[in-house]
């Protein structure tokens, strides 16, 4: 006879599968006729702006623009000039494993943009990116914690709790923000912008209830033609707040916002040329987790009737490590030019890899640093290095690690006799989930009666072995833990090797069958 068992249920979303998409776009551009020629690329960046993601059978599709500003210098007196484009791109990552359904995450990087000059009035843009997907699907696991009316049936039960880390919920959110932003003061007046590239961050978040408060900022990089035509550069830092609302949250659950671009405009205002008009969309995608306590049935046995049980295998994942560490890197880099002015300067992401063996998580961040800078002649020049920022931290082979470079702070920027000293902040962060298995019993029948043994003794002393328990013990005897611990007058369950104990036969109060 099949016994009725009582289930608990988790509900959650499992992470399907996660994959970086590396991607190339490439477009050829003809220089409007407002524009004069170009005779050098001085520099060249880009952002992502994510505009759609969507879920199908077996596939998401993102689609969305990289926004670049190309800065060059024309052959009318080495005057510097900005050109905008936009290069649309089309993603598509497939698996089986995506579903309509699906919730998904994307937190999309630019890591080169690279201007090939054809001619004077004609470009090649190549633009390298990367898109970093999580896939998450729902599902509903059913755990067994116990026997219904265990009592009747004399089953003895061994329920253990465990603790895993799972996703409850997935949401995202677009919001738009525009407002009116001023000049800092000190900075000198702007008679027409130039490059404009943005970042996001999420500085602070708090759920209340089933809410959540984020608060954020938004760094606009500008570099912006002075009313003296002279090259200045200026970071205005926008915040933003928002408030989003999930059901399946509570004040216990851990929640991980990415922030992705979906539209920027920043205009300049006739007002004194002082502030701007800035208008933004972003995406904020959710993902939240929270650590659960399941009670699960791991062993049992009745003492009054055979029993036959079905077990299965449960995968539990707990966080055993995080962490963080800021890396700083100074170099000193020869220009073989006087250097008058720093005009802007960004440490960017190009690769980023990790790696655990012999213990140890090793990171590393492929950047490219620029610098753009004005010569005691007044030319405009532009500085390239590629660095490898790397840092080490002690590991768990068995563990899986996920880690990620940041880098909101620019670059520090000073000038001596022969170059440009810089110092590189580079954050690191690590968080590492360990990962096992826990075997379970999904059902439980209930057997014949168990025939009462009259040759057995009533009483049995047992001298305890390494790695005995009282749980194995009275399984073993057919009897109970309680009247093991009765009987001896144990003052705990712990028992200890070498100690003697004594165990009491339990009869069979089951009706024997004539």
């Amino acid at each position: 006879m099949e016994l009725k068992v009582r289930q608990e249920y988790i509900n959650c979303w499992d992470k399907a599968f996660k994959k970086n998409l590396e991607q190339e776009e490439t477009m050829e551009m003809i220089v409007p006729d407002a524009y004069a020629d170009i005779l050098q690329v001085l520099d060249s960046e880009g952002m992502v702006l994510l505009q759609k993601k969507e879920c199908m059978s077996s596939c998401i599709q993102m689609q969305g623009c990289i926004k670049t500003d190309i800065l060059y210098s024309t052959d009318t007196m080495g005057e510097v000039c900005c050109l905008e484009a936009c290069i649309p791109f089309t993603s598509k990552v497939e698996s089986v494993n995506i579903m309509p359904h699906s919730k998904v995450i994307v937190k999309p990087h630019v890591h080169k943009v690279d201007v090939h000059l054809l001619n004077p009035r004609k470009i090649l843009i190549k633009v390298n990116f990367m898109l970093e997907v999580e896939v998450f699907t729902g599902k509903s696991e059913a755990i067994c914690a116990g026997v219904d009316e265990a009592n009747m049936h004399g089953i003895e039960e061994l329920v253990k709790e465990y603790e895993s880390e799972v996703t409850v919920a997935t949401m995202e959110k677009t919001f738009h923000y525009s407002d009116f932003v001023a000049l800092p003061a000190g900075h000198p007046k702007v008679k027409e912008l130039m490059k404009i590239q943005a970042e996001s961050v999420c500085n602070e978040s708090k759920i209340i209830g089933q809410k959540v408060v984020m608060k954020g900022e938004v760094f606009l990089h500008i570099l912006y033609k002075t009313t003296e035509n002279q090259l200045h550069f200026v970071t205005i830092s926008v915040p933003f707040s928002q408030i989003l609302e999930q059901p399946d949250i509570d004040e216990e659950t851990i929640e991980s916002i990415v922030l992705a671009f979906q539209s920027i405009s920043c205009q300049l205002m006739n007002d004194e040329m002082q502030s701007f008009s800035v208008d933004l969309e972003l995406m904020a995608q959710c993902h939240f987790k929270k650590i659960v306590h399941v009670p699960m049935l791991v062993d049992l046995y009745s003492v009054t009737h055979e029993i036959l049980e079905e077990k299965k295998d449960y995968s539990v994942d707990q966080m055993v490590d995080e962490g963080k560490k800021t890396q700083e890197i100074s170099e000193k880099i020869e220009t073989n030019l006087a250097v008058k002015e720093v005009l802007a300067s960004k440490i960017r992401p190009l690769q980023y890899t990790q790696s655990v063996a012999n213990g140890m998580l090793m990171m590393q961040a492929d950047m490219e640093l620029y610098i753009l800078f004005e010569t005691e002649q007044g030319e405009i020049n532009s500085i390239h290095r590629r660095m490898q920022i790397s840092h080490e931290s002690p590991a768990e082979d068995s563990s899986n690690y996920m880690s990620e470079c940041k880098t909101m702070k620019n670059p520090s920027i000073s000038i001596y006799s022969e170059g440009i000293e810089v110092i590189v902040y580079l954050d690191f962060y690590w968080k590492a989930m360990g990962h096992q298995t826990m075997q379970g019993i999904q059902t439980v029948t209930m057997g014949e009666p168990k025939e009462n043994d009259v040759n057995c003794p009533s009483v049995v002393v047992r001298t305890v072995k390494e790695g005995d328990t009282l749980w194995a013990i009275a399984k073993e005897y057919h009897t109970t833990v309680d009247e093991i611990v009765l009987v001896n007058a144990l003052p705990t369950k712990d028992i200890y090797p070498e100690q003697k104990i004594l165990i009491p036969k339990r009869r069979n109060t089951v009706p024997m069958k004539y």
